[in-house]
Formats: C-alpha cells, structure tokens, sequence
C-alpha cells in the first residue's frame, strides 16, 4: 500500500478517535460551558435563546464527526492558502446553517461543537500536512541530491507534481557517457583499486552533468546515462547536454589517462518510475534512449569522442547555439533498422 494511501487512512481514523474523545468529554463533563457559548453563539446570530428541539447525542455526534473531516479533505486536496479560505467558509456556513435550522426547523445544532471539531481537525489536518510534506521532501531530496543542480532540487521541492510517477511522454536529450579502455586497465590492478579509480572517474562525470542542469539518470559500469529536459523542462537542453558532453572530454582527457565516447540524441521518451512494484527508477525508455546509445557505440566506428544526431543539431539551431560540428553522413545503428545522420561535435 502506498505511503499517501497509509497516511489518509492514519487520518481518517485519527480524527475520528480525536473527535469522538472530544465530544464524549465534551457532552458530559462541558455542558455548562458548552451551554454558555450556545448562548453567546445565538446573541451573535441574533438567534432565539429559547429553542424547542435539541438533537439527539448520536446525531450531534455524527455530525461533529463529520466536521471534523474536512480539514482533512481541503487539505489534500487543495493548496494551503485555500484550505485556510475554506475553513473560515465553513465556520460561516456553520452559523448560517444554525440560523437557519433553528428558524425553519426550529432545530437547535450543535454550533459550539461544531466549531470546536472543526478547529480541532485543522490542528490535525496542518500537523499531518506538515509531516507528510516533510516525508515528501525527504524522499525526493534523497532520490535526486546526489543526480540533479540545486536549482532544480528546489524547483522540485516546491512542485513535486512535476515528477511524473507513473510516466509521460516528453521531449528530452540523453547522453550515452563510457570510459574507454577502462575494462582492459581493470584487468591489471586489484578489485578495490578498480572502484576507486571509477569512482573518481565517474564523480568529474557527474560534476559536469549536474553543472550543466543535467540529470545522472544511472551508473552502466564504466558509462553513465544521463538526461536533459525531465523532470524540469529545459528549453536549453541540447545546448547544455552538448556543453557537458564537450567539458567532459575536456577533463577526463586532460586530468586522466582514459579516453571517452559519448552519444547525444534529441527525441521523445517516455519519462518516469520504472520498473517493478517493489524496485524501480526514474528513468527514461524509448526509441530516443537507445538511438543515444548506439550513438555512443558507433563513436568507435567513426573514430570520433562525440556523437550526435541530426535531431540534436535542429534543436540546437533552435536554441541559437553554435558549435563546431563535422558532418559524418547517414550509417546505420546496430539494432535499428532506419539509417541515420550523424556529426561529430567538436568544440
């Protein structure tokens, strides 16, 4: 069952336990109190004080009841700001509703309860949002703090809607990053030195991709995939993929003995959770995914360090980037059955 599932049972359940406590204590050890604020609640509403007819305890109980719910329901349905005007709505609607029941019905409802559960219920309803949007927060700063820029951290603090859950289609450039030769220095040296020396490999990476608005999607070994334009939208996208791509030869050429081969591609994917029920990413799939990758393949083949797509330079002439670019012609992919055009990036 789903944390958001749990939490509205917890809720629901809650508030029933906190206003049936409430009335109990309230009916039977507050009536002169409650009898002096009915009072001061019928002067204010301009209300006989005499009224015939008194609910029956389980009838005032049940709506006190179900007062008390709706904080709960503004509140996870509604932005706080609205919540707060529908609350102050509802106490409204409470002394029209006393109003009237007592003038057409001559009924009397049970204001002072009515408010009191009503209140009691936002204190619930805003402690429970506050440690739901602390959970919310949490799970999303430790899924993405070490893969995404601070700024859109932040942006996906402040609206996590934007983080399809279930997938959607969107327009987005993937990276296909490997570190070449790596396999054949790895037969030399022990396990443990391995994985240092890939972990300092991959943290430039990741430092460049983060730098440049990217998101490190995952880790295939000794290659990273990464993506531009989810979960934030990035009209710059190309541009920025292809300004990593450029600063991350730059570095591991210059600051390692390693060499790399990248694939960049422009294209629709389907973004979200993946996977299965007990196990998954947020990921991208399509045909855009695996076109970058054997983008990232065929740099071998072209003897190039970075590929990209046809696709990737129309979206860059629509960015207004310029870029060194060699045109290498149209090759056909391993696994695709379409050709397609190809440059080397250059600079």
């Amino acid at each position: 069952m789903k944390f958001s599932v749990r939490l509205r049972i917890f809720i629901l359940f809650y508030a029933c336990i906190l206003t049936s406590l409430f009335t109990a204590l309230n009916f039977h050890l507050f009536a002169q109190e409650r009898t002096a604020m009915e009072q001061f609640l019928m002067r204010f509403i301009q209300l006989p004080i005499e009224t015939p007819v008194r609910l029956d305890i389980p009838v005032q109980l049940l709506i006190v009841c179900l007062i008390s719910l709706l904080p709960h329901v503004f509140f996870q349905t509604q932005r706080i700001k609205t919540s707060v005007a529908m609350i102050g709505v509802t106490i409204g609607l409470i002394f029209v509703g006393g109003y009237a029941s007592v003038t057409f019905a001559q009924t009397l409802l049970p204001l002072f309860d009515m408010i009191v559960a009503l209140l009691a219920g936002t204190l619930v309803a805003v402690i429970l949002k506050m440690i739901y949007s602390s959970s919310e927060q949490q799970f999303l700063r430790t899924a993405f703090s070490h893969f995404v820029s601070e700024d859109m951290l932040k942006e996906l603090l402040r609206n996590p809607d934007k983080l399809s859950l279930q997938g959607k289609e969107m327009a987005v450039t993937i990276m296909f990053m490997d570190i070449r030769g790596f396999t054949t220095f790895s037969e030399r040296i022990s396990p443990q030195l391995v994985v240092n020396r890939l972990n300092e490999l991959l943290d430039i990476v990741s430092l460049v991709i983060v730098k440049h608005g990217g998101h490190v999607n995952k880790f295939i070994g000794d290659s990273v995939m990464a993506m531009w334009g989810a979960p934030n939208p990035d009209k710059k996208q190309a541009s920025q993929a292809c300004f990593a791509a450029l600063e991350i030869k730059k570095k591991i050429e210059s600051q390692t003995e390693f060499q790399v081969g990248i694939g960049v591609h422009f294209g629709k994917a389907i973004v979200g959770n993946i996977g299965s029920r007990k196990r998954f990413d947020y990921t991208a799939i399509g045909d855009t995914v695996n076109t970058s990758s054997r983008l990232e393949t065929a740099s071998k083949e072209f003897k190039q360090t970075i590929i990209i797509s046809a696709a990737v330079v129309a979206k860059l002439k629509e960015e207004h980037t310029k870029v060194e670019i060699l045109d290498l012609g149209t090759t056909y992919l391993k696994g695709k059955l379409d050709e397609i055009h190809a440059y080397a990036l250059k600079g």
